[in-house]
C-alpha cells in the first residue's frame, strides 16, 4: 500500500477524481475509505460534502467498458473514467450546438419566407387598403391583389405575386413572384424571384433578386437592382441602376447633372460577396484563436498533472469541438470564395443601351471596367472589350 491521502468532494465521484490526479493513477486503482458522509449530515451546519481516505493500488478494479475519446489526438495521460464520460457528454453537445450555428449556415437571408422551388400559391386574396392598418406587418402564404394606395410604415410580405392598383408610400412590400405596382414607387419593393414592374419610382429602391425590373415612365433618386435586366422606358433622372445582365434605357442623367450611376456585369455582386467572405473570415480567425489558446493552455496543464484538472476537462472538449467546427467553416468559405473568383469576367455579355441622350457626369460601370460621360451623347450602347480591358462605345439603333 502507498501513501494515504485526505480527499474531499461533493460527491464521492468527485471526490475519486481529485484523488486519482493526486496520486498520478488510474481512478481504477484509487481505493478510499469513507471518513464523512454528507448524506448523514445534512442536518447539520457541517459542510455537506464527502470526506475520503484514499491510497493506490497495484491491482485496478476491471472496468466494464472504455470510455476513451481521443486522448491519443493529444497524447495526454488516460484520464479518469467519470471525467470521460461526463467530458463525452459535453463534447457531444458542443459539437452539435456549433454544428447548427456554424457549419449549416445558409446563404440565403434567415428572414426570408419564400422556399427555393419558387412554388408560387394558386389562391389569390384581395383587399383594399381600408384592410390594412398603420405599424403593422402583413404576411400572406397566397397571391395578393391589393386596391388603392398603401402606406402608413407597414410591411407586406407574400409568399406569391402581388399586384397593387394604386401607389406605396413610405412602406416595403416583399415578395416571392412578380410584383406589379399601377402606380408609383416611394417606399420599398422587392422579389425574391420574380420581375418587378411599376409606373415610375421616386425616392425609393426597387429590387428584383432572381429577375428584370420595368419602369414605365421615370426613376428619380431611387435604387434598382435586377439580377436580369433593367428596362426604363422614360428616363432615369439620379441615383443608382444596376442591371447584371444589362439595361436599357431611353435617357440618363439630367441638366443639372444630378448624381447617377449605372452598373451592369456580375463583377460587382461577385466581388461584394468576396468581400463579405473576408470579412466573415477575419472574425473567424479572431474566435478561433481565442479557442485555440484555450484548449492548448488547458491541454499543457492536464501534461503537467495540474491538481482540480478533471473539472476542465469538459472545456477542454468544448473548445476542440469548436476549434474542428470554426476552422471546417473556413475550408468551406474559401471554397466559395474560389468558386466566385472563377465566375469574374465569365458572363460577357452584359450592356448598357440609351437610346435617346445621356447627359455629362453619368458614371457606367460595366465589370469594373469604368467611364464619365463628359459631353451630351446620344444613341449609344456601352459595353466592355475584355481582351483591351476597357470600355466600347457603339451606335444603338
Amino acid at each position: 500500500m502507498g501513501n494515504s491521502l485526505i480527499v474531499q468532494g461533493k460527491t464521492i465521484q468527485l471526490a475519486m477524481e481529485r484523488a486519482s490526479v493526486l496520486l498520478h493513477c488510474p481512478l481504477n486503482q484509487v481505493r478510499y475509505e469513507i471518513l464523512h458522509d454528507a448524506n448523514k449530515n445534512k442536518s447539520t451546519r457541517d459542510p455537506q460534502v464527502y470526506k475520503l481516505k484514499v491510497h493506490a493500488s497495484d491491482s485496478p478494479v476491471p472496468e466494464e467498458s472504455s470510455n476513451n475519446i481521443g486522448c491519443d489526438t493529444f497524447n495526454l495521460p488516460e484520464p479518469p473514467a467519470g471525467i470521460m464520460s461526463m467530458s463525452k457528454e459535453r463534447f457531444l453537445a458542443a459539437l452539435d450546438s456549433v454544428t447548427e450555428q456554424v457549419l449549416n449556415m445558409s446563404d440565403e437571408p434567415k428572414d426570408s419566407p419564400f422556399n427555393l422551388t419558387r412554388a408560387y400559391p394558386s389562391a389569390t386574396a384581395e383587399l383594399t387598403v381600408d384592410h390594412l392598418h398603420s405599424g403593422h406587418d402583413f404576411p400572406f402564404d397566397s397571391n395578393l391583389v391589393i386596391h388603392g394606395t398603401v402606406n402608413g410604415n407597414q410591411k407586406i410580405t407574400v409568399a406569391g405575386n402581388i399586384e397593387i392598383h394604386g401607389d406605396i408610400e413610405n412602406c416595403t412590400v416583399v415578395c416571392g413572384g412578380d410584383l406589379t405596382v399601377h402606380g408609383s414607387v416611394y417606399g420599398t419593393i422587392e422579389s425574391e424571384y420574380g420581375h418587378v414592374t411599376c409606373a415610375c419610382v421616386q425616392g425609393g429602391a426597387i429590387y428584383a433578386n432572381g429577375g428584370s425590373v420595368t419602369i414605365l415612365r421615370s426613376a428619380v433618386n431611387s435604387n434598382v437592382y435586377a439580377r436580369q435586366n433593367v428596362t426604363v422606358e422614360g428616363s432615369f433622372v439620379s441615383g443608382e441602376c444596376y442591371g447584371e445582365g444589362g439595361m436599357v434605357l431611353n435617357s440618363a442623367g439630367s441638366p443639372s447633372q444630378a448624381p447617377c450611376l449605372l452598373v451592369s456585369g456580375a463583377n460587382r455582386r461577385l466581388q461584394t460577396q468576396i468581400e463579405n467572405i473576408r470579412t466573415e473570415v477575419a472574425a473567424i480567425v479572431d474566435i478561433l484563436g481565442r479557442y485555440r489558446t484555450a484548449r492548448d493552455s488547458m491541454v499543457e496543464a492536464e501534461r503537467r498533472g495540474s491538481t482540480g484538472f478533471a473539472e476542465q476537462r469538459p472545456c477542454l472538449w468544448e473548445s476542440t469541438a469548436k476549434c474542428a467546427a470554426y476552422t471546417h467553416r473556413i475550408l468551406i468559405l474559401a471554397n466559395k470564395k474560389r468558386d466566385i473568383l472563377g465566375m469574374i469576367n465569365h458572363d460577357r455579355g452584359s450592356k448598357i443601351c440609351v437610346s435617346d441622350i445621356i447627359y455629362p457626369k453619368v458614371k457606367i460601370l460595366i465589370d469594373d471596367c469604368p467611364t464619365e460621360i463628359s459631353a451630351i451623347t446620344k444613341y449609344s450602347s456601352f459595353s466592355k472589350d475584355y481582351d483591351a480591358g476597357r470600355l466600347r462605345v457603339a451606335s444603338f439603333t
